[in-house]
């Protein structure tokens, strides 16, 4: 069939990336989802299925390489910031119950026939982020993580055991006792996950101030981003070796900063990057607006170190949410609320 003609060329002409001079993108080819317009693509670790959501975030699903797709969810918030498992056999996202505040985190096979409440309901749950260790949730002041069938592993508190998760830790000692982890500092805001399935061991954190910082398995922080003149960050993403985080700042402009803090690269306007397999390249958007919506949007190509840029996509269409595949020769990303996948080819 035409889906698997073009990935099975793709593997067959493509080497290592080992310059930009050479690289395109190939014909793209949409995929086969249901009714209705979609966003967020992301390959699963094992290369079988491509994750989208709906653009509204209120579903999750999956299509394999045959045209297969199927519902993972359908809830509010289950499509925002989901992440893959590390072998690409399940999903972690999280469900609101009903009308009110309430989230809970889920685990759902890639068919969403099996699926595990793995967290209470809680009123200030944020997105997963899926590592070597777990699934790690914020909830309250607290970092939760668990195992896929909801088993505790640890607990990190972010404001001395003053959050959430830590108030019912004391009620249940005999459970976690043994798992809190106390960290001075004040309440932080948000966990943005890392890339999926690419965890190092550090909690990738922005505060209330919109500021990036790590945790690691200790519970000591450090701040990754001081940029004078940029008022803050968000959704940054972990590079596959864990030794550096690519985030967009509030001003438009995308950072590229080293894990031990206090080392960035300005590589300009752009947001939504996504790391190679190997960390050596990334994939973004550069968007224009009118104050209000996105009138165009593009992918581009970069090093890391922003020495080497190529312009991959032109022509009308918003291209939006790149995600590269595991072995590094395909992208998956948004066309105007359709996902399709293309071959990255070298001449």
């Amino acid at each position: 069939m035409r889906l698997h003609a073009i990935l099975i060329s793709a593997l067959i002409i493509l080497s290592p990336i080992s310059s930009f001079a050479d690289i395109s993108l190939g014909e793209p080819v949409q995929l086969q989802t249901p009714e209705g317009k979609f966003t967020m693509p992301s390959f699963s670790p094992d290369s079988r299925f491509i994750a989208f959501s709906r653009t509204d975030f209120n579903g999750l699903y999956t299509s394999d390489w045959q045209g297969n797709f199927a519902t993972v969810a359908e809830a509010p918030m289950a499509g925002w910031r989901y992440s893959w498992a590390p072998d690409g056999h399940n999903l972690a996202y999280r469900a609101r119950y009903g009308d009110t505040p309430a989230l809970a985190g889920m685990v759902a096979s890639p068919d969403g026939k099996t699926q595990t409440q793995v967290t209470d309901w809680q009123n200030d749950l944020f997105p997963p982020q899926w590592g070597k260790d777990g699934i790690t949730f914020k909830a309250g002041d607290d970092l939760m993580t668990v195992d896929d069938s909801g088993q505790v592993k640890c607990v990190k508190s972010l404001s001395d055991g003053r959050g959430i998760v830590s108030r019912v830790a004391a009620a249940s000692a005999a459970l976690f006792a043994n798992y809190l982890i106390g960290a001075s500092t004040a309440a932080f805001a948000a966990l943005i996950p890392a890339s999926s399935g690419k965890s190092s061991g550090k909690d990738i954190i922005t505060n209330a101030n919109n500021e990036v910082w790590t945790i690691d398995e200790n519970g000591d922080m450090k701040k990754l981003l001081d940029v004078k003149d940029e008022s803050g960050f968000f959704s940054p993403q972990t590079s596959p070796a864990g030794d550096a985080v690519a985030a967009q700042g509030l001003s438009g402009k995308l950072y590229v900063a080293n894990m031990t803090g206090g080392q960035y690269v300005d590589l300009g306007k752009g947001q939504n990057p996504a790391w190679s397999p190997d960390g050596r390249y990334l994939i973004y958007e550069v968007a224009s607006d009118n104050g209000h919506d996105i009138t165009s949007s593009d992918l581009w190509i970069t090093s890391r170190d922003g020495l080497w840029k190529k312009q991959l996509t032109s022509g009308s269409g918003l291209k939006r949410y790149p995600s590269w595949s595991p072995d590094g020769r395909t992208l998956a990303y948004e066309i105007n609320g359709k996902i399709y996948y293309a071959p990255i080819e070298q001449r």
